[in-house]
């Protein structure tokens, strides 16, 4: 057994090793998200708003970027990837 060299004393379980099948962050019901290349996302950008560049999705109605920017997000499209394409801050919408 190793001892803690701290003082006070560290906690009996620091020592304790965890069992094989501890999982951290593992979610094993939880399915991996799939990601989107840029080129996906802007013919999904151009399929779902009908602009081909930033300037233009820029210009569409508020309630309109709003839709498109969720559902980009549950296709895959990761928020910066999302603000990086469209120069608009995604948070403020999803």
């Amino acid at each position: 057994m190793v001892t803690c060299p701290l003082s006070p004393p560290c906690h009996p379980w620091v020592n304790d090793p965890l069992p094989d099948d501890y999982n951290f962050l593992d979610n094993d019901n939880e399915q991996p998200r799939l990601r989107l290349s840029d080129d996906q996302v802007w013919q999904e950008i151009i399929k779902l708003a009908g602009v081909t560049c930033s300037s233009d999705f820029q210009r569409l109605e508020r309630q309109l970027q709003r839709e498109t920017l969720g559902q980009l997000r549950d296709l895959g499209a990761s928020v910066r990837q999302l603000e990086r394409l469209t120069s608009r801050g995604v948070i403020q919408f999803v």
